[in-house]
């Protein structure tokens, strides 16, 4: 199947690459050649699901745009995330990916909304992401917003410590060709065409396909590229106004990609441990319609309705199997009396999914249906015209586990000159358990030691239940931030924040005297609070400075109730301080230059006894990237990353025991040409 789709790609290319050249578009603005004040408009639709200047949105806000991009050498999604403050992104091996904002990192992290043109790319196994499925042509990134905490009251459930939203770019700023290819030590080679084309005078559209094959970290003998990935995809936009009041966007795409890693199982004796190379496939197509119909220019309704496929199989470290998902969303903006401005609306989702059990691993039913109905309303209301704002909202959710679920917020805004704004939010958020934690068991073999002198090593039967009663977990957030623009060269945003959480999963386990039996539970509370550091400074006018420093501090607790000795240990997985510049140069002649340097401090993953911990080593990194224009449309790109030190451990083993991989320092040259 693979070979199959792979050919259909390469078709794809040639049809790309056959097309009459359409008319040239227009080169893209370099930012250390805009004002910082053109920077600080830009526009954030993600903290009130309408577009405004960052200068007036409430929230923890960093945009990442598509120049960001492009000069930050990153070759994903994930390694662009890094830049962010607040957000902790680790890779595990060459598949794997912990990504979370603001504690409680994980392979599974799942406190973290993330969307792709309005798509949910969600997980009902553990309402968490797949990394390493969520792709797309870089270059046609426009932006991607990063809310740090609660956006539940408009997003919903999940949205709990943050939302991730990537927008790709309307088609009728890509009516070029765009031709990419590289090769690399570890990024292996990769290429990316896209054609942009011209349907009559109101409708433009694109299709792109982009093959990657990332050559993996591990070096041991057997397993030595063990954890390499392999993806191809395909995909189209259209964008269409037929009338000046209506706008139509219809997006699809599909992927094949192949996934591998070592896994580490427990078995009883003699043999006790296996280590094996194991590898997952998977298929993914998506498809995504949005009518935007403006009444006024005080009223917009927009619709939006998407499905999603997803398999796994031939998995020998998770669950072989299928899912559906269907997505239906209706939002309506109102503007009322000049001091009240109203988004409202919602939505409908169903997941149906079945999955193949296996003696290691199932889920109780293999096959199920779940379903989530939404309700949000906000409104924004004008205290002092163009100085203070009062923002209130509120979701109300009906899903298939814990039935209504209610996420209140109450933000305030207050922007007493052009050059600065205070604001500051009240949030409840919610994470509502996922299909695994409601019907799946995990069997498994544990090591335990006799209390005989000297002790003597066992192995057992140990099994991980699921509680079909499992609640929500809960957030309480507070929220304190301040941006100013000091100068016309140097800006400034800094956010404060503390936490409450209740009712976090636990693993509760009893002993039976010949097995360990493990339920899941609520049993665990805790605080997390820090503050997150952005800003921007141009000396000159062919410099650009970009700092960020994250603070991190949580601690968690079980209740009196709970005999969980391990779930706690999750506050040390998250490193407590964070620090990272970037640096512009245009050097002249078509020359740029990228420095981008970062520090992560020290991180402690619990050992299977328990009691002891193993320390992931802080390390810091220099990515660096050269690019030259030997012609207009033509780039030569060469980009070295990782450069202080040969290979750096950045996250570790977890409950599925996927065996972490040293990072290692590589380069990789890329050509593009547009025309």
């Amino acid at each position: 199947m693979y070979k199959a789709y792979r050919y259909f790609t390469v078709i794809i290319l040639s049809y790309l690459l056959s097309l009459p050249s359409p008319t040239q578009a227009s080169e893209e603005p370099d930012l250390t050649d805009l004002p910082l004040e053109s920077l600080m408009n830009m526009t954030v639709t993600s903290v009130s699901k309408k577009s405004q200047a960052l200068m007036d949105a409430p929230a923890a806000a960093f945009i990442i745009s598509s120049e960001d991009i492009k000069r930050s050498g990153a070759h994903s999604i994930p390694e662009v995330l890094r830049m962010v403050p607040g957000l902790e992104v680790a890779r595990i091996d060459g598949s794997n990916w912990a990504i979370t904002a603001r504690g409680f990192n994980g392979r599974f992290a799942n406190k973290l909304l993330v969307l792709l043109d309005g798509r949910s790319v969600y997980s009902n196994l553990y309402s968490g992401v797949f990394w390493g499925r969520v792709d797309t042509i870089l270059e046609d990134i426009e932006r991607i917003e990063v809310i740090r905490g609660p956006g539940a009251a408009l997003w919903g459930a999940n949205a709990v410590n943050g939302i991730i939203n990537i927008i790709t770019k309307h088609s009728n700023e890509t009516t070029s060709t765009l031709i990419q290819g590289g090769i690399g030590t570890e990024e292996g080679m990769f290429t990316s065409m896209r054609r942009g084309f011209q349907l009559g005078e109101s409708t433009t559209g694109r299709i792109y396909a982009k093959y990657l094959k990332h050559n993996g970290f591990m070096e041991t003998g057997p397993y030595e590229k063990a954890d390499q990935v392999e993806q191809v995809r395909s995909g189209f936009r259209l964008d269409s106004t037929p009338t000046l009041d209506d706008t139509i966007t219809i997006l699809g795409d599909v992927m094949y990609g192949e996934d591998g890693m070592v896994t580490t199982s427990t078995l009883p004796p003699p043999t006790y441990y296996t280590t094996s190379n194991s590898k997952s496939y998977h298929v993914a197509a998506s498809l995504l319609g949005r009518l935007e119909h403006r009444f006024s220019n005080a009223s917009e309704l927009t619709t939006q309705l998407y499905y999603e496929y997803n398999q796994t199989h031939s998995a020998t470290a998770f669950l072989p199997g299928h899912s559906h998902i269907l997505d239906l969303d209706v939002q309506h903006r109102l503007a009322l009396q000049k001091r009240h401005d109203i988004v409202w609306g919602g939505g409908f989702r169903i997941i149906t999914d079945d999955y193949k059990n296996s003696d290691s691993i199932g889920l109780t039913p293999a096959s199920d249906v779940s379903q989530l109905v939404n309700l949000f309303v906000q409104d924004d209301i004008t205290i002092l015209p163009k100085q203070l704002h009062l923002i209130l909202g509120s979701k109300f959710e009906h899903n298939s586990f814990t039935g209504i679920e209610i996420q209140p917020s109450v933000r305030i805004l207050w922007t007493p000159t052009e050059q600065q704004s205070l604001w500051s939010s009240v949030s409840r958020a919610v994470r509502t358990p996922s299909r695994g934690e409601t019907s799946a068991t995990i069997n498994n073999w544990q090591q335990i030691q006799t209390p005989a002198v000297p002790p003597v090593t066992m192995m057992i039967p140990s099994s991980i239940y699921a509680n079909e009663n499992f609640k929500s977990e809960e957030v309480i957030a507070y929220e304190l931030g301040y941006r100013q623009q000091l100068n016309d060269r140097a800006f400034f945003d800094l956010t404060a924040f503390y936490n409450q959480y209740r009712d976090l999963r636990t693993l509760e386990p009893f002993f039976d005297g010949s097995q360990i039996s493990i339920y899941e539970g609520n049993n665990m509370r805790g605080t997390s609070y820090g503050i997150e550091l952005s800003g921007e400074y141009q000396p000159f006018s062919w410099l650009r400075l970009q700092p960020a420093y994250t603070a991190l501090w949580m601690d968690l607790d079980t209740t009196s109730s709970s005999v969980d000795t391990t779930s706690a240990a999750a506050e040390k997985l998250n490193p407590r301080h964070q620090i990272s510049l970037r640096s512009s140069v245009n050097l002249g002649s078509g020359v740029t230059l990228d420095a981008w340097i970062r520090f992560v401090d020290t991180i402690k993953a619990l050992n299977t006894d328990g009691s002891t911990y193993t320390t992931i080593n802080p390390y810091t990194t220099l990515d660096l990237r050269l690019a030259w224009h030997p012609l207009k449309n033509w780039e030569i790109s060469l980009v070295g990353r990782n450069l202080l030190e040969p290979r750096h451990q950045e996250f570790t083993t977890e409950i599925i025991t996927t065996a972490a991989a040293q990072v290692q320092r590589s380069v990789y040259g890329m050509i593009t040409w547009k025309y």
